[in-house]
């Protein structure tokens, strides 16, 4: 049993059985709860889930890719397909140059661009570089580019991404007929679960990934023992997932503690106290100017 624990990585079944134990009981039984209470859980459950998402991507290496997918593909989320998201994840550690235009998780922009956008778009990117702005406008700014890039593949002829984002449809048609089983508004459950609990997952990518001249000075380490850790999944220490992909989450903390080095942390690159310090930081100040070259003469123009 106990090797059967590790070769299947037993703590992420007991993770998968809290997030969808928890929800189901939450749904079924919101109404007998305070409702800040019922709230904070359900947007906690909800951004959890999108940890357990990114698990089934790189570990469960054991485990059959069409069970890992069974697994994650449930949109609790609401907004993405887990099949989409999982391509555009893997060409992310794929690219050889993060914090770029080419990278499918950046918000950089190529200079040309950025000095052809209109101002007001230039001020949203700019505030989305802010950590109270990624929590406001961060998940529409996500949502309006992922649907757009998919729209322009589907009307390219794409079969793939068509099959996807349909059967992405049907599945929360289904979710939103549960959720007024239980007597709740889905329209409700999108404004005041799905999109918090996307804030609360950028809350871990808000610093991960920042423009340098060398690449591995790119990927950042968030030391948290709080909450969040447990949220993401121990994503936080993100220089670790990068080094080592397919490790499990609940073996990074040591792996950071023991070899940091190996995990590419010799790079000169301070790790982040927490994310209070990033709050401190960067409530309200851009953490970067979101383009990729021409660092000076863009900050100037922004000026």
């Amino acid at each position: 049993m106990k090797a059967a624990w590790r070769r299947y990585e037993g703590p992420t079944w007991l993770v998968a059985a809290s997030i969808y134990g928890g929800w189901i009981a939450l749904a079924a039984a919101h109404g007998r709860l305070p409702f800040a209470l019922a709230l904070s859980l359900a947007i906690y459950l909800t951004a959890w889930h999108s940890s357990l998402q990114h698990e089934t991507i790189h570990a469960l290496r054991n485990v059959p890719r069409r069970v890992k997918t069974l697994l994650a593909i449930p949109p609790l989320g609401v907004w993405f397909p887990y099949e989409w998201y999982r391509r555009e994840h893997l060409r992310h550690h794929a690219t050889s140059e993060l914090a770029a235009p080419a990278d499918p998780e950046s918000f950089y922009h190529d200079p040309e661009r950025w000095a052809r956008m209109p101002a007001p778009v230039r001020a949203v990117f700019l505030a989305n570089q802010t950590f109270a702005g990624r929590l406001i406008v961060g998940p529409a700014v996500q949502i309006v580019r992922t649907y757009a890039a998919a729209w322009h593949r589907i009307r390219a002829g794409d079969r793939a991404v068509r099959r996807i984002w349909s059967a992405h449809l049907a599945r929360v048609a289904v979710l939103a007929g549960v959720l007024q089983l239980c007597g709740i508004d889905p329209v409700w459950y999108l404004a005041f679960v799905a999109y918090p609990a996307a804030s609360l997952g950028l809350v871990r990518s808000f610093a991960e990934h920042r423009f340098a001249a060398s690449n591995a000075e790119r990927t950042a380490v968030v030391e948290s023992r709080s909450l969040l850790s447990l949220l993401f999944l121990n994503n936080n220490l993100h220089a670790v997932h990068h080094a080592f992909p397919a490790l499990p989450w609940y073996e990074i903390p040591r792996r950071y503690r023991s070899d940091p080095r190996a995990c590419g942390l010799a790079t000169g690159l301070a790790p982040l106290r927490g994310y209070r310090s990033i709050v401190q930081l960067w409530l309200l100040r851009p953490i970067d100017v979101p383009v990729a070259e021409a660092r000076e003469a863009v900050r100037a123009r922004v000026r």
